[in-house]
């Protein structure tokens, strides 16, 4: 169904997020996470909730389903990536990369230099895609992440973000 769907970019759309689509991102990232996400968590970023001005959420939807998120935070010159998820279904097809690259832009348009994130050692997929969009290795975290076999070593990534235009 994806395949299909991506040759028709009229039923894909990128926006924010809004506190209504909350509880489907929780049940979302439930399917995706071993740790996942409250709904509480999901509806303070979004861009709807009275007096967020940090934290926010962008929103992938194919014909009418929320299938993809990223959740990104900026404080000052620096951003980080707190979250990002496509359903299993769907990946494999470039959704993250849109999401990733609609939450930059974000990130650079609210004045961010530089963008951090953390990843799981084992997800070859995304540490891919992240370098893809000149993200490097900073550095680990021993047994950041916790799994069903235990715990599991975190990826520090960055990378640099250019200057809003105009600068």
């Amino acid at each position: 169904m994806a395949r299909s769907a991506t040759s028709s970019p009229q039923s894909l759309a990128l926006r924010p997020a809004i506190a209504q689509d909350s509880a489907i991102l929780a049940k979302l990232d439930a399917g995706l996470s071993f740790t996942p996400w409250s709904e509480q968590r999901f509806a303070d970023c979004c861009y709807d909730r009275p007096g967020n001005t940090l934290c926010r959420a962008e929103v992938l939807v194919l014909g009418g389903r929320l299938i993809g998120f990223a959740v990104y935070q900026c404080v000052l010159d620096e951003a980080t990536l707190m979250n990002i998820g496509v359903e299993a279904d769907s990946q494999q097809h470039g959704f993250g990369a849109r999401l990733l690259q609609r939450g930059l832009q974000r990130m650079q348009s609210q004045g961010a230099r530089r963008c951090l994130l953390e990843v799981r050692a084992s997800n070859l997929a995304a540490t891919r895609l992240y370098q893809k969009f000149n993200f490097t290795v900073d550095g680990h975290r021993k047994d950041y992440y916790q799994t069903a076999e235990g715990r599991e070593d975190a990826l520090l990534m960055s990378c640099p973000l250019a200057p809003p235009t105009g600068e």
